[in-house]
């Protein structure tokens, strides 16, 4: 029983040390001066996934799972924004 698991443990070994051939990577072809105006257009901004600067929101919880806290956003410049959380503890 021994035989067959340590020839098989060997195979793995081996296979597993040969050597990898790497292939060069193609070069996409480059996008013209059209398609990169409608790739700029569909790029959507990271700021609306936030709410609007100065908002403040109220989550009523239920239970302990689903606690109570307000939430205040404040705008800080164009790459930073603070959120409060207050929970009220």
């Amino acid at each position: 029983m021994r035989y067959p698991v340590l020839v098989l443990s060997v195979v793995f070994l081996l296979a597993g040390c040969r050597e990898e051939v790497q292939e060069e990577p193609v070069p996409a072809p480059t996008p013209s001066v059209e398609d990169k105006q409608a790739v700029e257009q569909d790029q959507t901004s990271l700021l609306s996934y936030f709410p609007p600067d100065g908002s403040v929101a109220s989550f009523q919880g239920e239970g302990n799972e689903f606690a109570s806290f307000t939430l205040k956003t404040t705008y800080l410049d164009t790459q930073h924004i603070v959120q409060i959380e207050d929970n009220g503890v």
